[in-house]
């Protein structure tokens, strides 16, 4: 593992829902075992995912800047994270938060040892690109999404019809002096070679699987299960691989109607199970398609046998994922892909003059 023999300080900056919080403070814990001082910064409401965080690490390694929630006219009271609210209230948590840009400034022109780069999520770079640059230190910019995804959304920039997306996040992310990916290099390497064209610099790290910090607690706050009892249900099975999961993603909400369907499908299944919402299919033919849209009502009988064919072991996709899950876990290892990308990041983070 490479250690940075300067200690340098970034300022990390997340986007406020828990499927980009949470993953970056994994990467975050990374680099601080690699000996990278990080500045977390967050709102009130949100300070509590960083309770494992701050556990594991010295006060000195692992520091906390808790500003304000700025007040928007357009978000509900109280509102902090994007659980709070529904994904039409993005743009106006985005410009809410862009009002922490003088706050840091002012922080940062009192700190006796002051970041050379921040750690910010792509959703945030509209704000947090202009703020680098305007205390003359580098952006890394943190997604939360695989290469796969990144490159092609940036292959495909002239067809996005959103403008918002078109236009700041997209260019300031890819203008970032480096890059983060919640991936490993041998999932997609054309598209990670293809992602660092687009970047035109090999500052592109791929660094995952990384073990959540302290997987045995509550992350992102309590459940409705606690989690060793769901691990112990899952290790209770008599077969082993006889189970699938369902995932929607930390800023997706089902309606009435939806979860009445998954749930029709699931009893009608005849089996206690999960399924995943969405993988790439095409491109690795890990995944069953379900249900596209986010406002498409499932017709529980046709989900209900998909969701029972899926436990087939001889399933293709099945079978598919083994060979994934090996690959990832290579990556993961000392001297694996994914590892090499850390200890170079934390090595490149070093690097940096102040």
């Amino acid at each position: 593992m490479s250690m940075s023999k300067k200690n340098q300080h970034i300022l990390a900056i997340p986007w406020p829902a828990s499927g980009h919080i949470l993953p970056m403070i994994d990467v975050v814990h990374q680099l601080a075992i690699r000996g990278i001082t990080i500045t977390f910064a967050l709102t009130p409401k949100n300070l509590y995912y960083l309770n494992p965080l701050i556990s594991l690490h010295d006060k000195t390694i692992i520091q906390t800047l808790v500003l304000p929630f700025p007040s928007h006219p357009s978000l509900p009271t109280g509102s902090e994270n994007m659980q709070d609210v529904t994904q039409d209230y993005f743009l106006y948590m985005l410009e809410a938060l862009s009002q922490l840009h003088h706050p840091i400034i002012q922080w940062f022109k009192s700190h006796p040892s002051p970041p050379v780069a921040i750690l910010t999520d792509a959703m945030n770079t509209t704000w947090t690109h202009p703020l680098s640059s305007a205390l003359g230190i580098k952006t890394i910019a943190f997604l939360s999404s695989n290469q796969y995804i990144a490159s092609t959304i940036w292959s495909n920039y002239k067809e996005i019809k959103r403008e918002f997306f078109k236009g700041e996040m997209l260019h300031n992310t890819i203008e970032s002096w480096g890059l983060v990916l919640t991936s490993f290099r041998e999932l997609h390497t054309k598209s990670f070679d293809a992602f660092k064209a687009i970047a035109k610099h090999d500052r592109v790290w791929d660094v995952s699987p990384l073990v959540p910090v302290q997987a045995g607690s509550e992350r992102g706050g309590p459940a409705a299960m606690p989690s060793h009892e769901v691990f112990a249900w899952l290790d209770s099975s008599p077969v082993d691989k006889s189970v699938v999961y369902v995932g929607f993603g930390s800023e997706i909400t089902l309606n009435k109607q939806q979860m009445e369907a998954l749930g029709d499908a699931l009893e009608k299944s005849g089996c206690d199970q999960f399924m995943n919402k969405q993988l790439i299919v095409d491109e690795l033919g890990a995944a069953i398609p379900v249900c596209e849209g986010l406002g498409t009502i499932p017709d529980s009988v046709k989900l209900a046998q998909i969701l029972a064919d899926s436990l087939q072991l001889n399933r293709p996709e099945r079978i598919q994922w083994m060979k994934i899950r090996d690959k990832a876990l290579n990556a993961a290892q000392q001297g694996g892909s994914s590892y090499k990308a850390l200890d170079d990041l934390a090595t490149q983070i070093s690097n940096l003059t102040p």
